[in-house]
Formats: structure tokens, C-alpha cells, sequence
């Protein structure tokens, strides 16, 4: 009979803190590399500066911690069921981006009337960033035995 496991959820702030990290190394090298002049010239075109203050920072910091944790808790959640590993962690991702990153970047782009091309551009940055930093979370992660301390 298998041993009944529980969320680890000391595991899952490590693999959120983790995927936090991984999350900003990958997203913050697309956005020197690939991303930040379009932005920069999309904003400016709009009349409006890119914030660069300490509390933008601090809130980016806080919401991709918040993602981490999301992100691996899901992982966790669904583990049981579909198996530990990349392709689970994957599956996480995947969804994770579909709800934070396409959603809220097509509806702003809508909005903003912002260029095309930056938009896919920076949403195949966050898929990337979204896959890279699940799976590292994820590997992370493991259930807490009943029993253990």
C-alpha cells in the first residue's frame, strides 16, 4: 500500500523562490536583448515614461515571487495525478502563461493600440521565461511522507 503524502509547503516557497529567480534571469536578459528599446519607443510614442522606481521594482519582485509560488503549488496540486517531472512542470507553465501572460498582454495591447511585434515578441519571452522557471521549481519540489518533520 503506498504511503499517503502531503503538500510540502516549505517546498513550495524554495521552488517559488526558485522560480522567481529563473523567472527574471530569463525574462530581464529577453528584455536587454530583444525587448526594451520597442517598449521604450512604444511608451514613449504613448507620452509615457517606463517607470524605473524602487516601488515598480519591489512590486515586480513581489508578483513574480507570487507566481513562483503559484506556479509550484500547481505543480504540487497536480503531481499525484499527472506524474512528477518536465513534462508536468511544462503543463504548468503552460497554462500559468495562457491565464497571466497572454490574457493580460493582449487586453493591454488592445487597449494601448501598442505594436504587434513587441507583443508577440514579449509574450514568447514570458512563455519561455514561464517554462524555464516552472521546470526548475518544480525540480524543487517533493511531497512531505506522513510522518515526516
Amino acid at each position: 500500500e503506498r504511503e499517503m503524502a502531503k503538500i510540502n509547503c516549505s517546498r513550495i516557497f524554495l521552488g517559488g523562490f526558485l522560480w522567481a529567480v529563473a523567472f527574471n534571469v530569463v525574462w530581464m536578459s529577453a528584455w536587454s536583448l530583444l525587448l526594451e528599446s520597442g517598449w521604450m519607443s512604444a511608451l514613449a510614442a504613448l507620452g509615457r515614461p517606463w517607470p524605473q522606481d524602487l516601488g515598480t521594482l519591489v512590486m515586480w519582485l513581489v508578483l513574480t515571487f507570487g507566481g513562483g509560488i503559484l506556479a509550484i503549488w500547481a505543480y504540487a496540486a497536480i503531481r499525484p495525478q499527472y506524474g512528477p517531472g518536465p513534462r508536468t512542470a511544462v503543463g504548468v507553465a503552460v497554462v500559468l502563461w495562457l491565464l497571466s501572460g497572454v490574457g493580460p498582454t493582449v487586453w493591454f495591447a488592445h487597449l494601448l493600440l501598442l505594436p504587434t511585434g513587441l507583443i508577440l515578441s514579449s509574450m514568447a519571452a514570458e512563455f519561455v521565461a514561464d517554462v524555464v522557471a516552472t521546470i526548475l521549481g518544480a525540480w524543487l519540489y517533493k511531497e512531505q511522507q506522513v510522518g515526516d518533520r
